[in-house]
């Protein structure tokens, strides 16, 4: 685990067991596109506990907050303690995470200094503790401001992608596809968010220019299995996975992790 990180790994480790470090897990109700996709139940457990496993498990997550309008009974049992119950104003369709983490990180419950924010978003259920732990990890290494997972793209590659213009011709959305096709093999490598992960400066939503990221955005390249819920078929697709997953690429926390773990200490 310290091999990674040369000699200044164990460094590395002390400089971030003195951190405070903090999951966010934000969960509006509703959703046009899967109604109530985040309290939807995935293996017997729905999107939010998925996320809270994840964040339990992690051995650098100090405290777990969820930020919703659901109902504790919502949640479930364990997931409701950590519950933040989410002000009208911003649980809205338009509502930007940007202004719910600044909310969240003024509110005078948080009667410490936040060093990271782990930001995770329920409908990517495909993550684990050691995921977060090397994120965290890569974050702390390169004095990140903010770091987010990304999945290579595949066949929806940018150089692809047309615009519908109003003679109901297609144009090129970005880079022009050269006229007689172009292979695969030799697009250029570009990359996705997968929503997994965000490890975000709190630095960067009290500064003068607004920016959810800040001025040092890293990349950490997950090459496991990932997905974003938000239709019936992704759920569908997400449940099929987890069945025929034989190359065991999918990330999935302990579900146990709530029995072993000492969730008191993780309550804000």
């Amino acid at each position: 685990m310290l091999i990674r990180f040369g000699q200044n790994g164990l460094k590395i480790l002390l400089k971030i067991n003195k951190m405070n470090i903090i999951a966010l897990i934000l969960a509006r109700s509703g959703s046009k596109g899967l109604k109530n996709k985040n309290i939807k139940r995935l293996q017997g457990f729905n999107l939010i506990q998925w996320s809270v496993f994840s964040a339990l498990e992690s051995s650098f997550v100090k405290k777990i907050i969820i930020s919703s309008d659901y109902l504790p009974v919502d949640l479930g049992s364990f997931a409701s303690k950590f519950l933040w119950k989410r002000p009208k104003k911003l649980a809205t369709d338009f509502t930007l995470s940007f202004n719910v983490i600044k909310f969240i990180l003024s509110d005078k419950r948080l009667n410490f200094d936040v060093d990271y924010v782990v930001l995770l978003e329920p409908p990517c259920p495909f993550r684990n503790g050691y995921l977060i732990d090397e994120v965290v990890k890569f974050a702390i290494k390169n004095k990140a401001s903010s770091v987010v997972t990304l999945k290579e793209v595949g066949d929806s590659h940018p150089i692809r992608m047309k615009r519908i213009l109003k003679n109901k011709m297609i144009g090129d959305y970005g880079d022009s596809e050269p006229l007689v096709g172009f292979p695969r093999q030799k697009q250029e490598k570009l990359y996705l968010r997968d929503q997994a992960v965000y490890v975000l400066s709190p630095k960067n939503f009290f500064n003068k220019k607004k920016s959810l990221y800040g001025k040092r955005c890293f990349g950490f390249v997950n090459n496991n299995l990932s997905i974003n819920i938000d239709s019936l078929i992704d759920f569908k697709f997400a449940q099929f996975l987890i069945k025929e997953d034989k190359s065991k690429r999918i990330l999935l926390p302990n579900t146990k992790i709530e029995v072993t773990k000492d969730i008191e200490n993780k309550i804000v």
